[in-house]
């Protein structure tokens, strides 16, 4: 944990000089209301033997949930199953995914 807080993010200056392109700061934790750095957590009642990623990605995430048009990421203990990126396990089950009953949050 030590070294999280003593890392630094880096990004282009504003004030643009021959000298430094780049400047750095003490990073900061997420603003939870930031669509890039916050995430958003929920739950729902699912059949996990017959539901597939893309049923929840596709019509709870984007549909009931209203973020369509919006970049999303799924994942849980194992990893990423889904972002723009990632898209090879939308036909899988979602109990082909590892994911069970509450232990998965999207």
């Amino acid at each position: 944990m030590q070294q999280l807080t003593a890392a630094r993010q880096i990004f282009l200056s504003q004030f643009i000089n021959a000298n430094r392109l780049l400047s750095s700061d003490k990073s900061s934790k997420p603003w939870e209301q930031c669509n890039v750095c916050g995430t958003f957590q929920t739950s729902a009642e699912v059949d996990l033997s017959r539901a597939t990623l893309n049923d929840l990605v596709e019509s709870f995430v984007r549909i009931d949930l209203g973020y369509e048009g919006k970049d999303i990421a799924v994942s849980n203990d194992l990893g990423l199953l889904y972002d723009a990126e990632e898209d090879a396990n939308l036909d899988k089950k979602l109990s082909d995914l590892g994911m069970s009953f509450c232990s998965d949050h999207i």
